[in-house]
């Protein structure tokens, strides 16, 4: 529709619009905010969001929040210098709500635009207008594509950088023979040489230097169209994107430069370049690099890549042999940001931290950079104001990580994190377009499903690249064996495919797998909220939480035998077949089982503190523990497709909440957390009343934790006092794990249509009754493993009644029973077999 109504009051504020000063304000984190506040009346036609589809036509979205209004008029005009831009012709839908505005000349991208409406409340004889800043449609950013090799390479006497900006106007590389020391950003850094780049049709920005500069540092000063949700600042320089080593200062928040370093100079000594499992025959200990070596009597380089294989020490490498599990799953070692901000701190320059006491981040899944090893694992020091990485030396440390653990035959799975980046630093990908590589609203802000600040979006074309050069490139240069994706329903199906191809080019066997939930804008784009189907449809295995609920019941007595038989092939109807489910009980995330069963069966309260003197007391497993800590164990590593543990799982860790001190603290040594009456408070640290700043939110100094993202301090660091008195609990997984590895056709690969099941059943009176309450027997013929042997495995979470179970013909011999999975009492069973309450048993034939 045409609009055809002009008042005297409309034409007024039309010729208005063109001598007031248009000045949009920014709000958020990032600038989102791209209505300026109306000068006049009563916002009554808010809009949803402007898109810019093509060079020539913007499309409005209003939300009314009455009917009294009738929209008058549009406006645009070029952001900044407030020139008015033509309009050829107004279009509207029959609801008057979304309107198409046609312009007489073309809007360039390197420039952004406003769209004013114009509205007319009839009542009042008032006009109100607001403004929206035009976001580029998918369409307009999608077109932008290049095949060229990114980053810096080194070849013909020549140095190359290339960096993919397709809206920036200007693109300034930096040069530097050591880091800069100021930590403000301005024009020009000490000892910066900088040289103008230029760009190619696609986007790409290019410059050459003569000479290999190995050794040397760059960034890139990246300036584009202003508008109030762009984040462009030539002020700040960023990192390559496809930097393969970098150095980080770190401070709130981190600065980062670019590393040239010849990664190729390592010789490997492991005499195969992968592991080579199959997928369903993975046994994975998902582990922090720093936890294992921390609290070690011996490990000379604590929490760091050369520490944690530190061979014949306490704790690190020795402890994975010991345990014979075949794989580590290393939590986020990608570039990421360790720190955070400071706690309860204002700032122009950083997020106001509220909820992290430590300003710490320990997990790390806030990522810099998709290419880079963590540098600060190869150092292990937090150095306040200085660079951290500068050597490039963490890329030899992970590369003699991954080849020491190659060396005894354990696989190495990095959990990557490509769904959002940092909050906490000048994020390269932010400053360089965030429009291009992040999901946006039509208003400019970011659009955070995944609750981390910010969505990457993988399905435009450079975004989708950055990923599949990353996978790719880990697997070639650092021989990893597979990757957990974080989050992974955010990234999208089509990435996923080019993944595949990517990694399987280098590695047929390479493991994939990701956290089937939490973000994603649904099909066919990608998986939505929740999708375990869709993963395995796409050859992706899945953590299967349903199975983690059944384990943590059938603990408890209260699972029911449907729900076990399913776990025991891998829930089906949700994850297809075996090889898509990786089965677990507990992560990172949330409560240990260990800690989960304290809560739930003994008799652990939220309020309850631990104090250091009494941690290893109350951690020691009492009789009732220890065996709902065994039958979860018995059931997990007798069941199909691959299985994960989670780190101390085996020992029965307990998280208590350390409070932050020395270099669990950013600022190092900024707090001495001390309770008054019932309330914390940092002596060092003070309110604007002047006094101690109180503790967050968060679980409290002393009291068992269920979120430890941000602790690197004893609370996540494992403690090698528990090996010794919940030792028990340690040798029975040692001793479940290498029965599964040495049959591993039948615990992991077996045709889950032949798995049988035995009824268990108990006395009630002089007749005999099923038993459905967390009870299951299965039987594994070796006719359909094609291992040497069958196995029976029986498991009664009963933790009332004795149940038995009638076994197949023949002879069986206990291999596993409720002490002992290595040396159990030699028994033998014909027909019927008694397993005790909360017990379980596996018999051999």
């Amino acid at each position: 529709m045409i609009l055809r109504r002009e008042s005297k009051k409309g034409m007024k504020w039309i010729a208005l619009l063109f001598a007031v000063m248009i000045a949009p304000v920014a709000c958020g984190d990032g600038g989102g905010g791209t209505q300026p506040e109306a000068p006049s009346g009563k916002s009554a036609n808010k809009l949803n969001g402007v898109i810019r589809v093509s060079a020539t036509e913007l499309q409005a979205e209003l939300k009314f929040k009455a009917t009294d209004y009738t929209v008058s008029n549009f406006v645009v005009l070029e952001y900044g210098t407030k020139n008015a831009v033509p309009i050829t012709s107004i279009k509207g839908d029959a609801k008057g709500k979304t309107y198409s505005i046609l312009t007489a000349k073309p809007m360039p991208m390197s420039k952004n635009f406003l769209l004013g409406v114009i509205s007319e409340d009839e009542k009042k004889d008032k006009m109100v207008t607001n403004f929206g800043e035009g976001q580029l449609s998918d369409d307009f950013l999608n077109k932008f594509y290049s095949d060229k090799a990114m980053g810096c390479t080194v070849s013909g006497g020549k140095t190359t950088f290339r960096v993919f900006a397709p809206r920036a106007v200007k693109v300034i590389l930096c040069m530097f023979d050591k880091p800069y020391t100021d930590d403000v950003d301005k024009p020009l850094q000490e000892g910066e040489k900088q040289i103008e780049m230029t760009m190619d049709k696609d986007g790409v920005w290019e410059a050459s230097v003569n000479g290999e500069l190995w050794g040397k540092y760059y960034g890139y000063r990246v300036a584009g169209p202003d508008g109030a949700s762009e984040e462009f600042d030539a002020n700040v320089i960023v990192a390559d994107p496809y930097s393969k080593a970098m150095a980080t200062k770190q401070m709130a928040p981190q600065h980062h430069l670019t590393v040239i370093i010849d990664t190729s100079k390592y010789s490997w000594k492991s005499a195969k370049k992968y592991a080579g499992f199959k997928q369903e025959q993975y046994i994975l200990y998902e582990m922090n690099v720093r936890d294992l070596t921390m609290l070690s009597k011996d490990v000379k380089n604590k929490g760091t890549y050369d520490g944690l294989v530190e061979d014949g020490k306490q704790g690190g490498l020795a402890h994975i042999k010991e345990l014979g599990v075949n794989a580590v799953e290393l939590l986020p070692t990608q570039e990421f940001n360790e720190i955070e901000a400071p706690y309860m701190t204002k700032s122009k320059t950083f997020a106001y931290n509220t909820w992290n006491t430590y300003g710490r981040n320990h997990w790390g899944y806030m990522t810099a950079n998709f290419f880079s090893p963590e540098a600060f694992y190869y150092e292990g020091k937090i150095k306040e104001n200085a660079w951290i990485g500068a050597s490039g030396e963490q890329v030899f440390a992970f590369k003699r990580m991954v080849d020491i653990f190659h060396q005894n035959g354990i696989a190495v799975v990095m959990d990557v994190v490509y769904n959002h980046v940092s909050q906490y630093d000048k994020n390269a990908l932010k400053l360089i377009d965030k429009k291009y590589y992040f999901w946006m609203t039509p208003l400019g802000t970011y659009d955070a499903h995944s609750g981390c600040g910010n969505d990457y979006k993988s399905s435009r074309p450079m975004s989708s690249k950055l990923i599949v050069d990353s996978c790719a490139y880990w697997i070639a240069e650092y021989r990893v064996d597979g990757y957990r994706f974080d989050l992974g329903t955010i990234i999208d199906w089509n990435t996923y495919e080019k993944i595949k191809k990517a990694v399987y080019k280098l590695n047929p066997e390479t493991f994939l797998v990701a956290e089937p939930w939490m973000g994603g804008r649904g099909e066919p784009l990608d998986g939505g909220g929740y999708s375990p189907q869709g993963m395995a449809k796409h050859g992706i295995a899945a953590w299967n939480d349903k199975v983690r609920e059944q384990i943590k019941s059938l603990a408890q007595g209260q699972a029911g035998t449907p729900g076990l038989e399913d776990g025991v092939k891998g829930m089906p109807g949700t994850y297809i077949a075996p090889k898509y489910s990786l089965s677990y009980f507990g992560s990172h995330d949330n409560n240990t089982l260990a800690d989960y069963l304290r809560k739930n069966q003994g008799g652990f309260k939220e309020s309850m503190e631990i104090m250091p003197a009494e941690y290893i007391k109350v951690a020691t497993l009492d009789e009732k523990l220890m065996k709902m800590n065994k039958i979860a164990a018995l059931y997990l590593y007798t069941i199909q497709g691959p299985v994960m543990i989670e780190e101390g799982t085996e020992i029965a860790r307990m998280k208590v909440v350390f409070p932050p001190s020395g270099e669990s603290v950013f600022p190092p040594n900024s707090a001495q957390w001390e309770k008054t009456g019932n309330k914390w408070g940092n002596k060092l640290q003070q309110d604007t009343k002047g006094n101690p700043v109180g503790w967050s939110s968060k679980a409290y100094p002393w009291r068992i934790d269920h979120d430890s993202y941000e602790k690197d301090n004893e609370c996540n660091w494992i403690n090698w006092e528990l090996k010794t008195v919940n030792n028990d609990l340690f040798q029975y997984h040692k001793g479940l794990i290498a029965i599964r590895k040495m049959y591993s056709k039948t615990f992991g690969l077996y045709p889950i249509d032949k798995i049988k099941f035995i009824k268990a059943m108990v006395k009630k009176g002089d007749k005999p009754a099923p038993n459905t309450k967390a009870t299951v027997g299965y039987f594994y013929d070796k006719a359909a493993s094609g291992d040497s042997k069958s196995f029976v495995v029986l498991v009664n979470g009963d933790i009332k009644n004795d149940s038995f179970f009638t076994l197949p013909a023949g002879e069986w011999t206990v291999l596993v029973d409720a002490k002992s999975s290595i040396k159990p009492e030699a028994k033998k069973y014909t027909g019927d077999v008694t397993v005790p309450s909360g017990t379980g048993m596996i018999l051999v034939q």
